[in-house]
């Protein structure tokens, strides 16, 4: 199984609960998707889990989402 196939499902129950609980909901396969962001790059060895940096981008685009403010990521060695 695959990051995305993982992601897809887990993705549209997530959107289901927010809806149900009027909660602010946060598509991060569209945001993914329109930044052309190769997930490839941030996925572990077991191309499920995402690395130390793709959380790190991950958390980003969640910042953003709630606040409106662009996130400076942090360079790894």
């Amino acid at each position: 199984m695959s990051f995305y196939d993982n992601f897809i499902p887990y993705n549209e129950t997530i959107r289901y609960v927010a809806r149900k609980l009027d909660a602010p909901y946060i598509d991060l396969y569209e945001i993914i998707r329109e930044r052309q962001i190769n997930i490839d790059y941030f996925v572990s060895l077991d191309k499920m889990h995402l690395t130390l940096e793709g959380n790190m981008k991950y958390a980003g685009m969640v910042y953003e989402s709630l606040t409106g403010e662009e996130y400076i990521f942090k360079e790894f060695d």
